[in-house]
């Protein structure tokens, strides 16, 4: 019997497309029951990018033969192909209960939590293809582009690398631009804090640790604090008034319109109460695009019964996980005393 996928394979690295398209789908109208069939057919499609047309091809297959893993794979690929997450997310569900998964199905899901912008889940399945495949080099490279997103350089780096000695010779140069661009952020991200120590200011009416290297001003209810090279700037403002959920809301709207245009949200806006406290903290992290590099913001707005203060960080420093913490630092200690 006639290989037809191999047949197939064979005409379309050969770029004869039409006579690969002609004898798969002869193939399917003399054996509608075959798997292969389909498969031969969905190659073509995938190789003239007519994905809707696959999804219609093995969509004809699955009725035949009910969840066909090899069907449901191509699928969820077409799926994704055509930015129908949603539903490829439904078809991956399904290959997940299955046995033998392959790592290009969690590879897959990554991939979508990923485009999604929800890059800690999506390691978490390039980490479960992983598991199933140490050598999927997709799944790595992918991992990688999350880390990135996550402005973790260190680990983007490190998987990127083991991408780059695993992926064919004609992927590793794409592969290592990517390790020198991101070589360079996380040279860029590089900056030096002190142990930190409580702000001393008058009046002294609420708790903030500052690095020690770092100068502090005072002047008419506003408080500038600068690193030595000025690269990173906390300015505190505090009144007499508390302030509602709409002003919370109204003020961090306005600030973020200063800012300049959104580039990413890191830490949307979040109020909690805080029982040890006996207040509310209102906080947000984000990036906003300014020529090529994008510059960083944090934001609280501390209220207690009749007082509030609000408090915003903001660096030239390239963004990274350790410019996150150390914001989220600056923002968690500080309270009214």
């Amino acid at each position: 019997m006639i290989d037809i996928l191999e047949t197939v394979h064979n005409l379309l690295e050969e770029n004869d497309i039409e006579q690969a398209k002609e004898i798969a789908e002869n193939y399917l109208d003399m054996h509608p029951t075959m798997t292969n069939a389909y498969i031969a057919v969905s190659d073509v499609c995938f190789e003239q990018k007519e994905y809707e047309k696959a999804i219609e091809i093995l969509d004809n297959g699955l009725t035949i033969s009910l969840n066909d893993k090899i069907l449901l794979e191509y699928k969820s690929q077409a799926l994704i192909e055509l930015g129908l997450y949603e539903e490829a997310k439904e078809v991956i569900n399904t290959l997940t209960r299955m046995a033998n998964i392959l790592s290009e199905t969690y590879g897959q899901w990554g991939f979508i939590l990923s485009m999604e912008g929800d890059h800690k889940e999506a390691i978490i399945k390039y980490q479960k293809a992983l598991t199933i495949d140490e050598n999927d080099y997709i799944s790595m490279l992918n991992m990688g582009i999350s880390y990135k997103a996550l402005y973790m350089y260190d680990d983007a780096i490190s998987i990127l690398k083991k991408a780059y000695y695993l992926a064919h010779e004609d992927k590793q140069q794409s592969i290592q631009n990517m390790i020198n661009m991101v070589s360079k952020k996380r040279e860029d991200s590089f900056f030096e804090i002190d142990s930190l120590m409580p702000l001393s200011c008058d009046p002294d009416i609420f708790n903030l640790m500052i690095p020690k290297n770092f100068d502090a001003e005072v002047e008419n209810n506003i408080i500038n604090i600068k690193s030595t090279d000025g690269k990173i700037t906390i300015i505190i403002s505090y009144s007499n008034e508390e302030f509602n959920k709409n002003n919370i809301h109204s003020a961090v709207q306005e600030f973020k319109k200063s800012t300049g245009i959104l580039y990413s949200i890191i830490k949307p806006l979040e109020t909690e109460s805080r029982e040890e406290y006996d207040d509310e903290l209102s906080n947000t992290i984000f990036t906003t695009q300014l020529k090529t590099t994008p510059m960083f913001y944090a934001m609280a707005i501390l209220s207690k019964k009749d007082k509030s203060l609000m408090l915003t960080l903001s660096s030239s420093i390239t963004p990274s996980k350790k410019l996150i913490n150390f914001a989220k630092s600056i923002i968690e200690n500080i309270y009214f005393k």
